[in-house]
């Protein structure tokens, strides 16, 4: 049973890897986005160059977008300052309040929501809980969160038996 709440969906390589056409082919009308380590930098204001374009191509095909994260309001709004995209600030997750809370954000069915995140324990577990399918993603490179780097040892003693069976995004 905790197998099956730890398991993501699919898995992809870099969040700006997966196409606008694999949501629209899903159905799915809202997307729940992780901040640190998927769409930033460890502890940046600023979404990663390379994340930057498919943000702007995910909100120009209509899908609704909300921040999940354990961080506070200053650092999500100066981040998000540019982009049509609420938030849900110390989510405290795995926690399904934070992830339901961004569900009622989006205004969506939640058969149509998705979460995308870089981490097993908290992103992937607390979707997972919440009903809703994940994509996670590899974490950008650089400096993460002490306690980050402490679960991310965790992960990887048993990750590759969590996502053996689990499909990849190409």
């Amino acid at each position: 049973m905790i197998k099956k709440k730890l398991t993501p969906d699919y898995l992809v390589g870099k969040i700006e890897d997966i196409k606008i056409d694999f949501f629209q082919d899903k159905e799915i009308k809202g997307l729940i986005i992780d901040l640190d380590n998927t769409i930033t930098f460890y502890n940046s204001r600023e979404i990663a160059p390379e994340v930057k374009d498919w943000i702007n191509k995910v909100i120009a095909s209509g899908i609704k977008v909300v921040i999940l994260s354990n961080n506070y309001a200053p650092r999500i709004e100066e981040t998000i300052k540019d982009y049509p995209i609420e938030y849900v600030e110390r989510a405290k997750k795995p926690f399904k309040r934070g992830f339901l809370r961004a569900i009622k954000k989006l205004d969506v069915p939640e058969k149509n929501v998705m979460m995308i995140g870089d981490q097993i324990f908290t992103d992937t577990f607390g979707a997972k809980r919440t009903g809703i399918e994940i994509i996670l993603v590899n974490p950008l490179p650089g400096k993460e969160y002490w306690f980050t780097y402490v679960s991310r040892f965790f992960e990887r003693r048993f990750k590759a038996k969590l996502i053996k069976d689990v499909p990849w995004l190409r």
